[in-house]
């Protein structure tokens, strides 16, 4: 493993401890996911639509290969878990959005963007750990792609994961 993706894991690591202390899981868990925000963002920004697009496919893919994992040795697919619906903690989203940014720094000098991904997978993983499972691919990213919150209008939706 290249020294910077070392450093890019204890950046991660550290700030989620940080976000864990000043807010509480559901907060925190909001923070992640606008954390992933502001990743594929600067990711469009800095690179290109391409680039955002394979990181978008990159998340959808790890959230389908958990899915055939989980069918595979449970024989039925997972239910997917619902994304925060509360609003994230100022400081938790500060702390998280700024180890976003100091990762992407890190890619900089990482030969091959490997940097980008192992942040994204932690982010991911990370945000697994507090809402009790993967969300579906397709609600991540919707989520993703329009950054805000689902209205009161809007019915929850409980989605089964499949393939698309």
């Amino acid at each position: 493993m290249h020294p910077i993706r070392n450093i890019t894991a204890k950046v991660l690591t550290n700030a989620v401890g940080q976000a864990d202390r000043h807010a509480p899981p559901a907060a925190v868990a909001s923070a992640l996911l606008g954390a992933l925000s502001t990743l594929r963002g600067l990711v469009g920004e800095g690179a290109g639509y391409t680039q955002q697009t394979s990181l978008d496919d990159f998340l959808a893919n790890i959230v389908i290969a958990h899915g055939l994992d989980y069918c595979r040795s449970h024989g039925h697919a997972p239910i997917a878990a619902s994304l925060p619906k509360c609003p994230s903690d100022p400081a938790a989203a500060a702390i998280l959005d700024d180890a976003v940014q100091t990762c992407l720094q890190l890619n900089s000098v990482d030969p091959d963007s490997g940097s980008v991904a192992m942040l994204a997978s932690g982010l991911l993983e990370q945000l697994a750990a507090r809402i009790g499972g993967l969300p579906g691919a397709a609600d991540l990213l919707q989520r993703l792609r329009h950054g805000d919150l689902p209205s009161d209008e809007d019915p929850p939706t409980r989605q089964i994961f499949r393939l698309q």
